[in-house]
């Protein structure tokens, strides 16, 4: 097991592990049953023939009925429930794992990116967990069941008819293992082409206005027919050689199966080894014997993909957190009394090349920059680091005096208020946009952090003024009163240190100057702003220039 598994998902486990035993224990009591059901109908038989009372038999009969009509519906209802909380116990420590990674949490490779993970979250872990909680139990309980037929035969009826069809049993594992080795490409292609689906539509909601606007909404939507077409390809492939499976189980085992037991049977009646009654119950059993290969459609379909599902699960919660344990407190040299002090900074994503390079800065609290660069030198990386979204593999950076490592995320997080060149607004009102970082901020606050970005006349005007539907991604708003809404939600936050990666680069120049106005009335915070846009420089106390990963002094 690996040791990221095995620490992440320990209590997880030890539930799916219980559920599998109770399924597992509810398919023999079910088996059992209905073995004792089949024992009863051939001593009917023999009892009706021979004009013996049936009392035995029809309550032995109804006895294994009963046992298997409980034990069923006990093993459905135990089923659904824990389904249901897999899922969501494993989707919340995904979620987790994503949130604690921060934005260079992902797969290396995955080639689809961000609709490639929803998918994963998604119907990923939809299909694990029918694997794990609702397939594996009574597949292995099905397995194991040809053993308690095989007894219930070797002690009400005959022995050596049990002994003889226990040397069939052992093809049930070999027939699957193979099946298993042969269809696994298959399934992980199925995985892929959903994957990179749900990729393609998710591009094409994000950019849905953009397509409108630029008419390109008939080439999205030739993109995704040929993403959609290759799903369906790749399915049915899936969904084909799941019948060939089927096809191939019933000729070469079922049929079989039915036949030997039929043989055995009839045999031992000519020898007088056994009367009608149990030459009957030895068929009937026969058939009970093939309840494992009923199973092996649904293994290919429900068990290949819920196991590919599990290694991209695994891949993802193994995915090592970054390195750094120094602690608060411990002393590195770095300046106390600087809201931000930097020494030595590097940082490189994985498995590509340094994006800073032997990177220092000291801000004094109170104090404002602005770093000019172009698009891709490195500047919103360093903000994620200020943020405490990234972590660097050395002990090279302090906010407030409080050292960034793993376990001072947090309180990093808490520290500063980062505003985005993209603005996220949640689909609720107004008021309650602007208090995801303060919760308990009152409506004064708000409207004071409204007046300051210069929205307060346009909030007045809503129909319901605080209380007004933004919707999703602000649908309802510009893209300028967005960005200024993102400045609000930072002011209404009350946190000391504003980072603010390209303000201004989605604006037109009306909101550019409210923006920037905004930005100058907040005297007592601590800013730091990038952009690359000489235009959008406004005075600061320090104008700096990012070039290849280094930070160099620019003269205004």
């Amino acid at each position: 097991m690996i040791p990221g598994r095995h620490r992440e998902r320990r209590p997880e486990q030890r539930a799916a592990t219980r559920v599998v035993q109770v399924q597992v224990t509810a398919r023999l009591l079910t088996t059992f049953g209905l073995a004792v059901t089949m024992v009863g109908l051939g001593r009917l038989i023999t009892a009706t023939i021979t004009q013996q009372q049936v009392t035995q038999p029809v309550a032995m009969s109804l006895t294994g009925v009963g046992l298997a009509m409980v034990t069923t519906w006990f093993s459905s209802w135990v089923t659904g429930r824990a389904v249901a909380n897999h899922q969501a116990s494993i989707r919340q420590l995904a979620l987790i794992k994503l949130f604690d990674l921060g934005p260079v949490g992902s797969l290396d490779d995955e080639p689809d990116g961000s609709g490639a993970m929803v998918s994963l979250l998604t119907d990923g872990i939809e299909r694990l967990s029918k694997w794990e909680q609702g397939f594996r139990g009574p597949m292995l309980g099905a397995m194991v069941s040809p053993i308690v037929v095989l007894g219930v035969l070797a002690v009400a009826i005959d022995p050596l008819s049990a002994l003889v069809l226990a040397c069939c049993v052992p093809f049930i594992p070999l027939t699957v293992g193979g099946f298993q080795r042969a269809f696994r490409k298959v399934s992980g292609e199925s995985r892929r082409a959903k994957a990179h689906l749900a990729s393609r539509f998710m591009e094409a909601i994000q950019g849905l206005v953009t397509l409108t606007v630029l008419g390109a909404t008939a080439v999205m939507g030739q993109r995704l027919a040929e993403a959609g077409e290759r799903n369906r390809r790749h399915t049915m492939s899936l969904l084909a050689r799941n019948q060939l499976v089927l096809l191939v189980a019933d000729l070469a085992f079922s049929l079989f199966m039915v036949s030997a037991s039929g043989a055995i049977a009839w045999w031992r009646l000519l020898t007088g080894q056994i009367d009608a009654g149990g030459a009957l119950g030895i068929v009937l059993l026969g058939v009970l014997l093939c309840a494992p290969m009923e199973m092996i459609g649904g293994f290919f379909y429900i068990g290949m993909s819920g196991r590919a599902a599990s290694r991209r699960i695994d891949a993802l919660l193994d995915i090592p957190s970054t390195s750094g344990t120094t602690a608060i407190g411990e002393s590195t040299g770095l300046a106390d009394q600087s809201m931000i002090a930097i020494r030595g900074l590097n940082f490189a994503y994985p498995g590509r090349s340094p994006v800073l390079i032997d990177l220092d800065l000291d801000v004094p609290r109170g104090h404002r920059i602005t770093i000019l660069g172009a698009s891709g030198s490195g500047k919103s990386t360093l903000l994620s680091l200020l943020a405490g979204d990234l972590v660097p593999d050395d002990a090279s950076l302090k906010i407030n005096g409080v050292l960034l490592a793993p376990k001072t995320r947090d309180l990093i997080r808490s520290t500063s208020a980062l505003v985005n060149q993209h603005t996220w607004l949640f689909r609720t009102c107004l008021a309650e946009n602007l208090r995801v970082g303060a919760p308990k901020a009152d409506d004064r606050e708000l409207w004071d952090a409204l007046d300051a970005v210069g929205l307060a006349d346009w909030a007045r005007r809503l129909p319901a003024g605080l209380d007004t539907q933004v919707g999703e991604q602000g649908v309802a708003v510009s893209g300028g009163q967005a960005q200024r809404l993102s400045l609000a939600r930072a002011i209404v936050s009350g946190r000391q240190l504003l980072l603010l990666d390209e303000p201004t680069s989605q604006v037109d120049l009306e909101s550019e100057r409210v923006i920037m106005e905004a930005i100058n009335s907040l005297t007592d915070r601590t800013i730091v702003m990038t952009t690359h846009r000489a235009t959008a420089i406004r005075p600061a106390d320090r104008l700096l220039t990012m070039v290849d990963g280094h930070l160099e002094e620019t003269h205004q």
